[in-house]
């Protein structure tokens, strides 16, 4: 098994891009934005994906607990529930 270290400064630049982000994990969010209409299911952030382009919106793992998958969103589609 190959593992190899990060470069130099990879971490902190991951951590930055991270710092972001306007919601962490946890945090209760209801869906707005692209979708057909607003919902009323509250959905957890699980996960906050790093973004790799200034001019996308930071992203989000979110899972409601009706649902058994988790969805990607963009961080202009969510709002705090």
């Amino acid at each position: 098994m190959n593992l190899q270290r990060p470069e130099p400064g990879a971490l902190s630049v991951l951590q930055s891009d991270m710092a972001k982000h306007r919601f962490k994990v946890g945090d209760d969010v209801r869906l707005f934005g692209t979708f057909e209409r607003p919902s009323n299911t509250n959905f957890k952030v699980v996960r906050l994906i790093p973004g790799d382009r200034e001019d996308l919106p930071p992203a989000y793992r979110v899972k409601s607990a009706s649902e058994g998958h988790e969805r990607m969103v963009k961080e202009d589609e969510i709002r705090l529930a």
